[in-house]
């Protein structure tokens, strides 16, 4: 049984989902940075009904295409509620889960003109669903997931080049984001990679496309009794450029030259404790290597609840 396998604290991150909001100038990466920290994302549940909340702060200054901070700094709360359900089915011989999270985020920009922040329609960032989660099983406690998260922009976008404020919270374009894990899990031990491409379809309100993305997210921790420690880190890195006749109106005439491309990296500790119904971990990254976003601090907690 995968459950007894991976542990408590385990099959809570196993569930997690999606990636969601982070920062570019266009508009957003729909995957934040570092979300899956902790998660055994090889992994799926035999069975169970899950609620699970994750929270981000993100703080830091946002660098330019040369990867030297510049004098904006951004502040962002984004709060995940989702609902994750494993029905006790094989597909393909694999696990099968599916999945549906409403992210919601403020967002503050302080710079020389001054602060701009502000919630989406209702602070809704896009839905994201996955359709289908699939993990199979393999030898020596290896266990390998391949999905497609989905992300819908139902959320309130304003187009930065008929509002002089922005758009600074919500998602613009129908995202498609492919992605597979591998974990090995083995006495306690949760040591996971997670591949993932952000596919952006054309801006909706714009001639923006934002470029693709691909990123990864790995894990190294260890259950003892109650409590998981474990070092969590990330990678992101656009792959193609941002291209549209309004890149230049944008993000200025440097990003439609070099596309703006996003690159950034990070790495921090990570805990969790078993209350019994409730599961909560804690984990921190601190980024380095930032081009075209956000660098300093994200922190990210996240609540577990079986619900059957």
């Amino acid at each position: 049984m995968i459950k007894r396998i991976i542990g408590a604290v385990a099959v809570a991150a196993a569930v997690s989902v999606t990636g969601n909001p982070a920062f570019a100038e266009e508009v957003f990466v729909p995957h934040l940075s570092g979300v899956n920290g902790g998660a055994v994302t090889g992994a799926v549940p035999d069975e169970g009904l899950f609620f699970i909340n994750t929270t981000s702060v993100v703080s830091g200054s946002s660098f330019d295409t040369h990867g030297n901070s510049t004098s904006t700094h951004v502040t962002a709360f984004v709060d995940i509620p989702e609902l994750a359900w494993a029905p006790g089915i094989k597909v393909l011989g694999a696990n099968y889960l599916m999945a549906i999270a409403e992210p919601l985020d403020y967002t503050s920009l302080t710079g020389i003109g001054g602060t701009n922040s502000g919630f989406g329609s209702g602070g809704a960032f896009a839905t994201v669903i996955t359709p289908a989660r699939l993990s199979w099983s393999l030898p020596g406690d290896f266990y390998i997931a391949a999905r497609t998260d989905i992300y819908i922009p139902d959320g309130g976008y304003s187009n930065p080049i008929t509002h002089t404020v922005g758009n600074i919270t919500s998602l613009d374009q129908f995202v498609f984001e492919p992605s597979l894990a591998l974990s090995w899990l083995h006495d306690g031990w949760n040591v996971s990679l997670k591949a993932y491409t952000d596919v952006n379809l054309q801006n909706m309100d714009n001639n923006y496309q934002s470029g693709d993305v691909f990123g990864t997210e790995e894990t190294v921790a260890k259950t003892f009794g109650k409590w998981t420690l474990g070092v969590t880190g990330f990678t992101q890195n656009q792959i193609t450029n941002d291209t549209g006749s309004d890149v230049a109106l944008i993000n200025g005439a440097q990003a439609a030259l070099d596309g703006h491309n996003i690159t950034n990296y990070g790495v921090g500790p990570l805990f969790g404790y078993n209350f019994g119904n409730v599961i909560f971990t804690a984990w921190y990254n601190e980024t380095f290597g930032t081009v075209n976003g956000t660098g300093g601090g994200l922190f990210f907690t996240s609540i577990t609840i079986p619900l059957k």
